[in-house]
Protein backbone atom coordinates (compact mmCIF):
# COMPACT_ATOMS: atom_id res chain seq x y z
CA UNK A 1 0.00 0.00 0.00
CA UNK A 2 1.32 3.43 -0.87
CA UNK A 3 0.07 6.96 -1.31
CA UNK A 4 -0.94 8.36 -4.66
CA UNK A 5 1.96 10.80 -4.91
CA UNK A 6 4.44 8.86 -2.79
CA UNK A 7 4.81 11.58 -0.17
CA UNK A 8 4.46 11.33 3.58
CA UNK A 9 1.77 14.03 3.69
CA UNK A 10 -0.39 12.33 1.03
CA UNK A 11 -3.80 11.30 2.24
CA UNK A 12 -4.82 9.34 -0.88
CA UNK A 13 -3.81 5.76 -0.20
CA UNK A 14 -4.05 3.31 -3.09
CA UNK A 15 -4.03 -0.43 -2.44
CA UNK A 16 -2.19 -2.48 -5.06
CA UNK A 17 -0.67 0.46 -6.94
CA UNK A 18 2.61 -0.35 -8.68
CA UNK A 19 5.74 1.42 -7.40
CA UNK A 20 6.35 3.08 -10.77
CA UNK A 21 2.80 4.48 -11.12
CA UNK A 22 2.82 8.16 -12.12
CA UNK A 23 -0.63 9.76 -11.99
CA UNK A 24 0.40 12.93 -13.81
CA UNK A 25 1.98 10.94 -16.63
CA UNK A 26 -1.21 8.90 -16.97
CA UNK A 27 -3.28 12.11 -17.02
CA UNK A 28 -1.06 13.67 -19.72
CA UNK A 29 -1.44 10.56 -21.91
CA UNK A 30 -5.15 10.02 -21.26
CA UNK A 31 -7.87 10.05 -23.89
CA UNK A 32 -10.64 10.62 -21.37
CA UNK A 33 -10.71 11.61 -17.72
CA UNK A 34 -13.72 11.46 -15.42
CA UNK A 35 -13.47 13.12 -12.01
CA UNK A 36 -16.32 13.24 -9.49
CA UNK A 37 -15.76 14.73 -6.07
CA UNK A 38 -17.91 15.82 -3.17
CA UNK A 39 -16.10 19.16 -3.15
CA UNK A 40 -13.22 20.80 -4.99
CA UNK A 41 -10.34 22.85 -3.60
CA UNK A 42 -7.49 24.66 -5.28
CA UNK A 43 -4.98 22.61 -3.27
CA UNK A 44 -6.24 19.38 -4.84
CA UNK A 45 -6.62 20.89 -8.32
CA UNK A 46 -3.02 22.12 -8.19
CA UNK A 47 -1.80 18.51 -7.96
CA UNK A 48 -3.30 17.54 -11.33
CA UNK A 49 -3.88 20.84 -13.12
CA UNK A 50 -0.67 20.99 -15.17
CA UNK A 51 -0.98 17.41 -16.40
CA UNK A 52 -4.62 17.84 -17.33
CA UNK A 53 -4.05 21.11 -19.15
CA UNK A 54 -1.14 19.57 -21.08
CA UNK A 55 -3.24 16.57 -22.12
CA UNK A 56 -5.51 16.33 -25.12
CA UNK A 57 -7.99 14.31 -23.08
CA UNK A 58 -11.69 14.84 -22.92
CA UNK A 59 -12.08 15.92 -19.29
CA UNK A 60 -15.35 15.63 -17.38
CA UNK A 61 -15.45 17.10 -13.88
CA UNK A 62 -18.46 16.89 -11.58
CA UNK A 63 -18.19 18.39 -8.13
CA UNK A 64 -20.61 19.06 -5.34
CA UNK A 65 -20.95 21.88 -2.87
CA UNK A 66 -20.52 19.50 0.06
CA UNK A 67 -21.02 21.70 3.13
CA UNK A 68 -19.78 24.70 1.11
CA UNK A 69 -16.21 23.34 0.87
CA UNK A 70 -15.98 23.85 -2.89
CA UNK A 71 -13.99 27.02 -3.39
CA UNK A 72 -15.60 29.70 -5.58
CA UNK A 73 -12.13 30.70 -6.83
CA UNK A 74 -11.68 27.25 -8.32
CA UNK A 75 -15.10 27.30 -9.97
CA UNK A 76 -14.16 30.66 -11.47
CA UNK A 77 -10.85 29.26 -12.74
CA UNK A 78 -12.66 26.36 -14.39
CA UNK A 79 -15.12 28.74 -16.04
CA UNK A 80 -12.20 30.77 -17.40
CA UNK A 81 -10.61 27.59 -18.82
CA UNK A 82 -13.72 26.40 -20.67
CA UNK A 83 -13.33 28.53 -23.83
CA UNK A 84 -9.62 27.65 -24.18
CA UNK A 85 -9.63 23.94 -23.31
CA UNK A 86 -11.63 21.93 -25.84
CA UNK A 87 -13.14 18.82 -24.33
CA UNK A 88 -13.34 20.24 -20.81
CA UNK A 89 -16.72 19.91 -19.17
CA UNK A 90 -17.41 21.03 -15.62
CA UNK A 91 -20.68 20.38 -13.82
CA UNK A 92 -21.91 21.22 -10.36
CA UNK A 93 -24.02 18.63 -8.55
CA UNK A 94 -26.33 20.00 -5.92
CA UNK A 95 -28.43 17.84 -3.65
CA UNK A 96 -31.68 19.72 -2.95
CA UNK A 97 -31.90 18.88 0.75
CA UNK A 98 -28.21 18.40 1.55
CA UNK A 99 -28.33 21.14 4.17
CA UNK A 100 -30.72 19.08 6.28
CA UNK A 101 -29.38 16.50 8.71
CA UNK A 102 -29.80 12.86 7.65
CA UNK A 103 -30.47 13.76 4.02
CA UNK A 104 -28.57 12.17 1.13
CA UNK A 105 -26.06 14.36 -0.68
CA UNK A 106 -23.59 14.13 -3.54
CA UNK A 107 -20.37 12.73 -2.03
CA UNK A 108 -18.30 10.72 -4.54
CA UNK A 109 -14.53 10.33 -4.76
CA UNK A 110 -13.92 8.90 -8.23
CA UNK A 111 -11.13 9.36 -10.78
CA UNK A 112 -11.22 7.33 -13.98
CA UNK A 113 -8.43 7.76 -16.50
CA UNK A 114 -8.81 6.04 -19.88
CA UNK A 115 -5.98 5.69 -22.38
CA UNK A 116 -5.56 3.78 -25.65
CA UNK A 117 -5.93 0.53 -23.71
CA UNK A 118 -9.33 1.32 -22.27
Amino acid sequence: MRTLYGGKKDKAVVVGISPDFDLNLRLRCAKRVFLATAFAKISGWSLIKKALLESKAEINIVTGLYCCYTQPELLSEWLDLLPNKPGLRVSLAVSPDSHEQDQAFFHPKVLIVLDDNG
